[in-house]
């Protein structure tokens, strides 16, 4: 049995003896280049985490230099947006939008009255337009008429964002009667008005100076503009003796 033993204890002591002189061994070619290439690429790294670090500390200092600058500088910038606001406003009342369109008549037979020419000019009118405000706008129409000379057809001014959804005219216009009568002497597209507008309100129509509010009334069926007009008497209407 002792003789038994001792060949298994020498067995054992050259086991372990052989293992230590394979952990005594140094370490190959490649593992050493392995390793130094892993403490690299961490050294690498830990220089871009303080490049990315030092980057994100500058743009903040930025951000926070810009937002003290937004903030000394808005009342300013408010004031300046007031003074450019006022000078667009007046430069729409000095610059008005300017129309002018012309009725050019024209004559062909042998029966024809011998006043009349073949081709002229029967009126021209002026239109100026301008916004007041946003609230506001002002309306002149001029009639020019060789035999008759320069006269006012219209000149008002609407208020448009009056409370309840009213709007007001104030000034000399044309009554908002029926569908013919807003329209103009040039503006018409045919030669001859209606006889029943030239019977009843003559060959200029419902006009004079007064004032006007209308509203539109809100309803899923039909348009319908409610007009409550006060003006003056119109000249030469035959209605009106």
């Amino acid at each position: 049995m002792n003789r038994g033993y001792r060949y298994l204890f020498s067995i054992i002591t050259g086991l372990i003896s052989i293992d230590g002189q394979a952990n005594a061994q140094p370490p190959s070619d490649t593992t050493s280049a392995l390793q130094a290439q892993l403490n690299g690429r961490i050294d690498s790294l830990a220089i871009q985490l303080r490049e990315s670090q030092e980057t994100i500390e500058q743009q903040q200092a930025l951000i926070d230099i810009m937002l003290q600058t937004q903030a000394s500088t808005q009342p300013s910038d408010v004031s300046t947006a007031g003074q450019l606001v006022a000078p667009q406003q007046a430069s729409n009342l000095l610059n008005p939008n300017i129309s002018m369109i012309g009725d050019i008549r024209g004559h062909i037979g042998r029966d024809f009255e011998p006043q009349l020419r073949a081709f002229a000019l029967h009126e021209a009118e002026i239109g100026i337009q301008a916004p007041i405000d946003p609230y506001a706008r002002a309306d002149a129409f001029i009639a020019i008429r060789p035999e008759e000379g320069i006269e006012l057809e219209e000149t008002y001014i609407t208020f448009q964002a009056l409370p309840l959804g009213l709007q007001a005219k104030v000034g000399k216009f044309r009554s908002n009667f029926g569908k013919f009568n807003r329209i103009h002497i040039p503006e018409t597209q045919f030669g001859d008005r209606p006889l029943y507008t030239e019977a009843y309100f003559g060959e200029e129509g419902l006009a004079g100076v007064g004032v006007s509010l209308s509203v539109l009334v809100p309803n899923p069926w039909v348009y319908l503009n409610l007009d409550v007009e006060a003006t003056s008497q119109p000249e030469a209407a035959p209605a009106f003796g």
